[in-house]
């Protein structure tokens, strides 16, 4: 009956625990990712093929994303600042908005984002990976 007891009090405020530690999503994505997985041929990346095109030239070249927490955004290839932006996430942490320099505000949906991985999909189903840079 004591175990019961315990058990009935320590589990519960375990999890809590465990989900007040965990970070929230803003604080996950705060970081340089680099893409992993390039989308190529979609209407909604027309960079792609000129991106394409200098990572068959130069192999050390990658396109990274580097999320400030403060909201600002640098997307970089190789080490060179190609366009800077903002970034912002919708209440939920599930939707995610890219206002970069020169480009339509694009909305991605998270589906995985974790300290090793992002995904996320584009409005045209598009799905691009991230990895940690």
């Amino acid at each position: 009956m004591i175990f019961r007891l315990r058990s009935a009090v320590l589990i519960p405020m375990a999890l809590i625990c465990l989900v007040s530690c965990s970070k929230n999503k803003h604080d996950l994505l705060s970081k340089k990712w680099k893409i992993k997985e390039l989308p190529c041929g979609t209407p909604s990346v027309q960079w792609s093929v000129a991106i394409d095109s200098a990572m068959q030239a130069e192999s050390s070249v990658s396109l990274n994303y580097n999320f400030h927490p403060n909201g600002t955004v640098e997307m970089t290839m190789g080490s060179k600042i190609h366009r800077n932006g903002t970034w912002s996430l919708d209440d939920s942490g599930n939707k995610l908005s890219l206002h970069i320099s020169g480009k339509e505000t694009e909305e991605w949906t998270i589906t995985d984002l974790t300290s090793k991985a992002l995904s996320v999909t584009g409005k045209d189903g598009t799905q691009t990976i991230f990895i940690p840079k």
